[in-house]
């Protein structure tokens, strides 16, 4: 877990965290969550439906950013204030991501930075864009 304070937190800085999400990632965030959709469990209807077969919870994917934010950028003294999340490709598993935080502001008086996330599948597509907004507790 990064350490960081807020005075090392600086415009532009980035931080990157790979992951693998596998087909047991998806079963057990159904299971978890409580989303059962089809699209999420049953392979043929997602193929049904024109994907290349069922679908990541675009949440898990969301979760693995918390990871990020939490571990990384900003890391220890971080608490997440906001999110918001495009998600703008499906994810498959099994699936290598690449999920980039890079700081865009930062607000001295209140000590919160904002960073944009992009989180790209092993082709190299864009899946998720995220903004969030941490405030820094010491």
């Amino acid at each position: 877990m990064n350490n960081y304070s807020f005075e090392q937190l600086q415009i532009g800085m980035q931080e990157v965290l790979d992951v693998i999400i596998t087909e047991n990632d998806i079963d057990t965030f159904a299971k978890f969550s409580g989303d059962c959709s089809s699209i999420h469990i049953e392979n043929e209807y997602a193929v049904s439906r024109g994907f290349n077969s069922r679908l990541s919870h675009g949440l898990l994917v969301s979760a693995y950013v918390s990871a990020l934010l939490g571990m990384k950028l900003p890391g220890k003294h971080g608490l997440l204030q906001s999110i918001n999340c495009q998600f703008r490709a499906p994810c498959y598993a099994p699936n290598e991501l690449k999920i980039v935080g890079t700081i865009t502001k930062r607000f001295e008086t209140i000590k919160v930075v904002c960073i944009e996330i992009s989180v790209t599948d092993n082709e190299g597509t864009e899946i998720l864009r995220a903004d969030a907004n941490s405030v820094l507790k010491f």
